[in-house]
């Protein structure tokens, strides 16, 4: 989505289980992300709080440390993760501020939220010959096929709607959101060969926009 608003765009763009637009319909169907439903009792003192800028607990799976790989850039054998010496910050019931992505999916609060800043990707289908799609950057998109927090049909539309020129899609079969998180490339992790499939393509992506 960072896209729309860059200049120059960037030669190519990897979007790993995340979020190309919340225009999706996804986004404005009451969808229950978690396995229970937060009130607003639960969230409003994380919504009344200012907005901040934090660190993830170091136990996050998501945050990574150069210190994993070794000089060449492959794997550090017999690599331990940092311990989380903190809980991370949470309100009432003990609801961190992560919890409102799911309350906002809930609450159908992403569209209004980000409509000035969030135009789809319907545009390349109203106008396939357009010149804001012959300039847009070459996408390649991963997800899960299973993954609850973000619909994969999310990412599906985007690349639809960017057509096969512009955008490639790699589904990992029966994998939830942020299935990559705790591996490298050369894991034999399931789903990463979608993974390494996704970086070859960005790769050839990233030489074909280089010699243009």
């Amino acid at each position: 989505m960072v896209a729309h608003h860059l200049k120059p765009q960037p030669l190519a763009l990897l979007s790993i289980t995340g979020i190309p637009t919340f225009r999706h319909r996804f986004y404005n169907s009451s969808t229950l992300v978690s396995s229970e439903l937060l009130t607003k009792t639960q969230v409003e003192k994380c919504l009344s709080e200012p907005v901040s800028v934090g660190s993830k607990p170091a136990s996050d799976p998501s945050v990574f440390y150069l210190e994993s790989l070794t000089k060449c850039g492959a794997k550090k054998a017999n690599y331990e993760r940092p311990k989380s010496v903190s809980e991370p910050p949470s309100a009432g019931d003990g609801i961190t501020r992560g919890g409102l992505y799911e309350y906002f999916v809930h609450e159908n609060a992403y569209p209004p939220m980000l409509d000035s800043l969030d135009p789809g990707y319907e545009w390349a289908i109203a106008d396939p010959e357009c010149t804001k799609l012959a300039d847009w950057p070459t996408t390649i998109f991963i997800h899960g096929d299973s993954d609850p927090a973000v619909d994969i049909d999310v990412a599906i539309q985007a690349a639809t709607s960017l057509g096969p020129k512009k955008a490639s899609l790699f589904v990992a079969k029966g994998q939830a959101h942020l299935f990559e998180a705790t591996c490298f490339l050369e894991d034999e992790g399931v789903g990463m060969d979608a993974v390494r499939h996704a970086v070859k393509a960005l790769d050839g992506a990233l030489l074909r926009a280089r010699l243009e």
